[in-house]
């Protein structure tokens, strides 16, 4: 109720998505993309080259049921994947 009366609660929902990633979207995928930052409804992935980034992209809207399912997860809206080194 705190982050809700100061504004913050999408936010901070959209920040439980990255920081839950690995339980959201299991080990295949998290093993290889990692959630890195969330603004305005959108989660940052890192994918470690096209293939990945192709691979998520096909998978976007059953990784977004797996992130709705979560009461923080409706704060997601979509996903951007970029090109990137895991831990960076």
């Amino acid at each position: 109720k705190l982050m809700q009366s100061l504004g913050l609660k999408r936010p901070y929902d959209g920040w439980q998505v990255v920081v839950n990633w690995p339980e959201i979207v299991g080990e295949d995928i998290s093993s290889r993309a990692e959630a890195i930052r969330y603004e305005n409804g959108t989660v940052f992935v890192v994918v470690p080259d096209d293939s990945w980034r192709q691979k998520l992209s096909l998978q976007t809207e059953m990784i977004l049921e797996k992130i709705h399912r979560y009461p923080y997860g409706r704060a997601v809206k979509t996903l951007r994947l970029v090109k990137g080194k895991k831990g960076q």
